[in-house]
């Protein structure tokens, strides 16, 4: 999935000349959380409300001192960070988040060929995510593999003796040892799906069908 499809492509940009006061303004009347900050035609970096809330005097009391002052008439091109982290819109969302995960960052300005296409938020992530997610006619199983060596394709193969489609799989390591499994099936026999499972070894921690995701959901 490519970032072109989820990013969000009406973004407000503020000018490098700007003082941080004036943004400060900018985005309490306009309910922003973050903009790019432009020089010229070209991304010069994020600026964010938690940045201005660090810069700025708190208080009209802070505003007395000297580097108080400077701080108000400080510039966005002063203040954003000269190493701009950024995606492509052709970027798979796996580039996006790992991005996002790796600078402990929440957004990432979409830039191609020196412009500015959009912004991919860390909320834009998690809308994906739940949407890939939901199904209303998948059924959720949370299963336990204690062998450290087991094979992991073994609930594909069973699915498919079973007439049973995974609409979704997923594994990690368990805490605990072994692997959990998640996944969500679509058929007529999941309970012989399930059956299966548990008799080649699978212990099953959690099932819920379509009408219990939905009011979870």
């Amino acid at each position: 999935m490519l970032v072109r499809y989820f990013m969000t492509t009406s973004v407000q940009s503020l000018d490098e000349s700007m003082s941080c006061a004036e943004a400060w303004q900018i985005f309490r009347r306009d309910k922003l959380r973050r903009a790019p900050v432009m020089g010229g035609a070209e991304v010069i970096g994020l600026i964010t409300d938690r940045d201005l809330i660090r810069i700025l005097p708190r208080t009209v009391g802070d505003a007395d001192g000297l580097a108080s002052i400077n701080a108000l008439d400080k510039t966005l091109g002063e203040c954003v960070n000269p190493n701009l982290i950024s995606v492509e819109p052709n970027d798979h969302l796996e580039t996006a988040a790992r991005k996002l995960l790796e600078n402990k960052i929440g957004a990432l300005p979409v830039i191609y060929e020196g412009r500015l296409k959009g912004i991919i938020t860390e909320s834009d992530l998690f809308r994906v995510f739940v949407k890939l997610k939901h199904n209303s006619e998948a059924t959720r199983l949370t299963l336990h593999w204690p062998s450290t060596n087991g094979p992991s394709h073994v609930p594909a193969r069973i699915a498919i003796v079973s007439g049973v489609y995974l609409h979704e799989f997923f594994s990690h390591p368990s805490p605990s040892g072994g692997t959990l499994i998640a996944l969500r099936a679509i058929g007529d026999n999941l309970d012989e799906f399930i059956s299966r499972l548990i008799d080649v070894g699978y212990v099953l921690i959690d099932r819920a069908d379509p009408d219990m995701l939905t009011l979870k959901e």
